[in-house]
């Protein structure tokens, strides 16, 4: 295994991976970091990185698809580790409790990816809704001879019901971005009060009353079945916890309504992909949109088989955008928690990308 070392600054940080750009590397150089990091494009096995380490590092930069349980967070520790780092919203993939006992700090990167994720849930929704890869397979494969009256019918979105499960910040996002476009009301499901949706929608509304159309309505459903079986379009944007893992399994998928859409953007644990697979099999009239698995990158057995299943590999924040902002965020979390700087505070991690100087750490979870 192959490793590239730039910088010969007194502290030191290494990635699991290579990143999209190299401007991270420049990040931590100019602040007095040696950066190490794997020669390959993608990130490398245990035992290489493991044996990486040995020589010591302030900090490490993960991807959600590295587990850090309780022995992993160890070997951290005897290394001088002092923060963890995922490139990444989630940290499902961290022993939280094991970094507190071994004071190690946990960062990562809400916020940067929220409207690149928001869009791809758009391009799902409306891959499903008219089925997009369906008929491109369809043309690719020469059985497109021209244009007929009931080829492949689709839905159109204009004035359907959308049903957000976890309406955090790219929930939201989504939201509000369907309604505008397609003035869709919405149910949501949520353990707390989604004041930013609600709030969004109000605006909405105003916008609404301006133009002399019809409000659209922003409800609270009582349970996730009671979500599913009152919308068009069911989307998913909870993190992953005990509670959330198969949350939507036989039950809920037998609840969907006719012609419906599942949308998962979130994690794939979140819907039992065994019972997705038989639900789609029966039920061919919904569609799934999905861009994560229960097993990533391994798939249910005859998943890719399905014609109602829209398929995409985890791209979520896979923007330019998206993906440069996610390497500024994790460096500066590094290098603003080694020269001291207190968290922020504030509602949003964005004006970090316009002032790399501010003098926080911009989302540390264990801090």
């Amino acid at each position: 295994m192959k490793w590239i070392t730039q910088g010969d600054g007194k502290n030191s940080v290494i990635s699991v991976s290579s990143l999209s750009t190299n401007e991270w590397v420049d990040i931590f150089i100019k602040n007095n970091f040696t950066v190490t990091y794997p020669s390959e494009d993608h990130s490398i096995e245990e035992s290489d990185f493991f044996e990486e380490l040995e020589k010591g590092a302030f900090g490490v930069i993960s991807m959600l698809s590295w587990k850090w349980d309780k022995a992993a967070i160890k070997k951290l520790s005897l290394a001088g580790v002092k923060i963890l780092c995922n490139y990444a919203v989630g940290v499902n993939n961290i022993d939280l409790e094991a970094a507190r006992m071994e004071g190690i700090q946990v960062g990562n990167t809400p916020d940067v990816l929220t409207q690149a994720t928001a869009e791809l849930a758009m391009t799902l929704t409306n891959a499903c809704a008219r089925k997009v890869t369906m008929g491109d397979s369809y043309v690719r494969n020469g059985k497109f001879h021209g244009w007929a009256p009931d080829l492949m019918l689709g839905m159109e979105l204009q004035g359907k019901t959308l049903g957000i499960i976890g309406p955090g910040r790219i929930g939201t996002s989504f939201a509000v971005k369907m309604a505008a476009a397609y003035s869709m009301n919405c149910c949501y499901f949520a353990r707390s009060e989604p004041h930013s949706l609600i709030s969004e929608f109000k605006i909405l509304n105003k916008w609404n009353e301006l133009r002399g159309t019809t409000p659209l309505e922003c409800k609270k459903s009582n349970s996730v079945i009671d979500l599913i079986k009152t919308c068009d379009v069911i989307s998913i944007f909870v993190s992953l916890n005990k509670e959330t893992n198969h949350l939507i399994g036989r039950d809920e998928l037998s609840s969907m309504r006719k012609n419906s859409i599942i949308i998962n953007v979130s994690r794939g644990q979140v819907i039992n992909e065994k019972e997705l697979v038989k639900h789609l099999q029966k039920r061919v009239d919904v569609t799934a949109g999905l861009d994560v698995y229960e097993r990533e990158p391994v798939l249910e057995n005859m998943l890719k088989e399905l014609p109602n299943a829209v398929l995409l590999p985890h791209l979520g924040s896979a923007t330019r955008e998206a993906r440069r902002n996610m390497e500024i965020i994790t460096s500066l979390n590094i290098i603003n928690f080694k020269k001291g700087f207190p968290q922020w505070t504030g509602n949003s991690i964005m004006p970090f990308i316009t002032n790399q100087d501010l003098p926080y750490v911009p989302s540390i979870l264990t801090f």
